[in-house]
């Protein structure tokens, strides 16, 4: 079976006459495992989670998705072909006026579907794919929370709606971007025990981009992606178990 994504090559720079910003990314992700992509800022993370996704172009380089490529690398063809794509943003995108369970309906939209139906089509929902919802409302506990204005929402609380979104996209590649960010820590341990549970049960591949070591446990993460040259993790140079693997060769200022 082909990995679900597959980067080779991967080139990308700001200005031709400047170094690259990421330079030779290659790397292939599996279903059933979640993946950790760590760096500096200005290492390129989310520079890259922009191209896997299609909104921003690569100089070189390839990207397969489920073995193949779309006829397009716009965003929604990446997000469509076979069996999708889905990915957070560092701010979490939602619609405020509307309460938490409806922003969660959206994650049904159909490709083509326009946004303004996708706010009326809660009457169209199935009863399989509400009961979906409500158990990872209850799966990170925040289900007391499903009939408030998503505009009420502290900050990590909106996270963890965002984050559940890109999980009920029913897509198998998910890319996201510091999903943990301002989440308490006893859901936090929910949000990750989740994380494992669509990874390993549903045959999700799972890539976050974090910036705190602290989150890339083993019983979390099954291989670490590094855009730098070295990442330290608890006082080891690089990963003891050999989970580390150096996927880009920019270099970066210590300080």
């Amino acid at each position: 079976m082909p990995p679900l994504l597959r980067v080779s090559g991967l080139t990308f720079s700001y200005d031709p006459e400047a170094e690259p910003l990421l330079r030779g990314v290659t790397f292939e992700c599996n279903t059933g495992k979640i993946y950790g992509l760590f760096g500096n800022n200005g290492s390129g993370k989310t520079t890259l989670f922009n191209i896997i996704c299609g909104l921003t172009r690569h100089t070189a380089g390839q990207i397969d998705y489920y073995g193949g490529v779309p006829s397009s690398l716009s965003p929604s063809n990446i997000c469509s072909f076979r069996h999708g794509l889905a990915r957070t943003f560092q701010v979490p995108a939602l619609v405020d006026e509307i309460s938490v369970f409806d922003n969660l309906t959206l994650a049904r939209r159909s490709v083509g579907e326009r946004f303004c139906d996708v706010l009326h089509s809660a009457s169209r929902l199935d009863e399989k794919f509400e009961s979906q919802i409500e158990e990872y409302l209850r799966a990170v506990a925040i289900d007391p929370l499903a009939n408030k204005a998503a505009g009420s929402l502290s900050y990590g609380e909106r996270r963890l709606v965002s984050d559940l979104m890109a999980l009920l996209t029913g897509a198998q590649i998910v890319l996201m971007d510091e999903p943990f960010s301002n989440v308490d820590a006893g859901r936090l341990d929910a949000l990750k025990r989740l994380l494992r549970k669509e990874a390993r049960e549903a045959g999700k591949c799972i890539v976050i981009i974090e910036h705190s070591p602290e989150h890339l446990a083993q019983d979390l993460i099954d291989s670490v992606f590094c855009l730098r040259k070295t990442l330290v993790v608890n006082g080891f140079e690089g990963s003891p178990q050999e989970t580390l693997r150096v996927i880009n060769s920019f270099t970066y200022d210590e300080a």
